[in-house]
């Protein structure tokens, strides 16, 4: 009887029937596990594994933040480029309107110059193609 309850004492609080997680600890390292031995966590590494996922969320969260405010700083860099844009072509096509008009001008104003000193040799009118505009 004796020794059918030191068995049993012994089934009772033995490490492995009662699964105790510091028996899993590797001799060579105390950070280390014995992979075939391995018995789960105990709660101060759950809790390590816990702040962690919270820690690296909270840090993708700020990531995504980041991101977001880059985005936008972009695209509001992006647009002020396409108004400089679009203002700098508006002032060309102006420019070249400008131009125009007074290239027209010129030539208009050296049509009268040539009729006016050149006189037509033959003694006719000139043609009404040749008369400056008024």
């Amino acid at each position: 009887m004796q020794a059918d309850s030191k068995e049993i004492q012994y089934t009772v609080t033995n490490d492995f029937m009662t699964e105790n997680p510091d028996t899993c600890t590797s001799v060579v390292n105390a950070n280390r596990v014995k992979k075939y031995h391995w018995k789960g966590m105990n709660e101060d590494q759950k809790n390590e594994i816990l702040t962690t996922m919270q820690e690296q969320v909270a840090e993708n969260k700020r990531k995504k933040e980041l991101e977001k405010e880059a985005q936008a700083l972009w695209a509001t860099q992006e647009e002020t480029k396409r108004l400089a844009l679009v203002k700098q072509t508006l002032e060309k096509q102006k420019k070249e309107r400008d131009m125009a008009k007074s290239l027209k001008e010129t030539l208009v104003a050296q049509k009268a110059e040539k009729i006016a000193k050149w006189p037509n040799y033959y003694g006719d009118k000139l043609p009404e193609a040749n008369k400056p505009q008024s």
